[in-house]
């Protein structure tokens, strides 16, 4: 495959594969984003150990090598809004990165990924680890099928049997309901007042008299919260 048929497109799969293995990812997407923009790759990846349950954001800008290098470095280096790591992932058929994009790369905090022309993916350079905007970040992970509970912080599934949140009780005012939901392994969503109250954005940016802060809460600190 050369660079003249070859689609940008056509590198996000063999990108995606090499990232969720790589970098031990429990959750990949491709295109994700929002109206300020969409990441090509992303993995989700829990950092391990036993005292927290941290998930760290891998965002992956791919280019098929016949844009501007500095362009696509500051692409990819916009999606620390978005993730922890940044990279650039690069079809390079005839040769590696060289020094100098290495340093640039170097300086922005992105990693870089080359892409050979059997499609094969490896990592050349480790990125720098950023701050992402915490609202932007759990974006990403919706769309990804995933929440964050507010109690021990661990991403969870919201989706079951086909069902964008099969996999969620909303809180109701009958404690045997939930319970029953728990015991089936659902977790719990509710919308908070308090939070809702708080933001001074949320009438402007919602019509209707409905709150919009969702939290959520996974099926094992459900079940501890609703024991007796």
């Amino acid at each position: 495959m050369t660079k003249n048929n070859l689609r940008e497109s056509d590198l996000y799969g063999p990108v995606e594969k090499w990232a969720k293995k790589h970098f031990g990812c429990f959750a990949t997407g491709i295109n994700k984003g929002t109206e300020y923009g969409r990441v090509d790759v992303v993995g989700l990846r829990q950092i391990p150990g036993d005292f927290s349950a941290d998930t760290e954001f891998i965002c992956i800008e791919v280019k098929k090598g016949t844009q501007p290098f500095l362009n696509a470095l500051g692409q990819a280096s916009s999606y620390s809004i978005y993730g922890d790591y940044s990279y650039l992932a690069d079809y390079r058929p005839n040769g590696p990165f060289s020094e100098i994009e290495r340093v640039l790369a170097e300086r922005l905090g992105v990693g870089l990924i080359r892409i050979d022309s059997r499609l094969s993916v490896s990592l050349i350079s480790t990125a720098r680890r950023c701050q992402p905007d915490e609202n932007f970040r759990l974006k990403i992970a919706d769309q990804l099928g995933f929440v964050r509970c507010v109690m021990c912080t661990t991403f969870f599934g919201r989706n079951r049997e086909n069902r964008n949140w099969g996999n969620l009780q909303k809180h109701v005012d009958n404690r045997a309901k939930m319970i029953s939901s728990v015991g089936d392994g659902k977790g719990i969503y509710f919308y908070s007042d308090d939070a809702s109250s708080n933001d001074v954005t949320h009438d402007t940016r919602h019509s209707g008299d409905r709150i919009y802060n969702r939290r959520f809460m996974c099926n094992t600190c459900a079940d501890l919260f609703l024991s007796r």
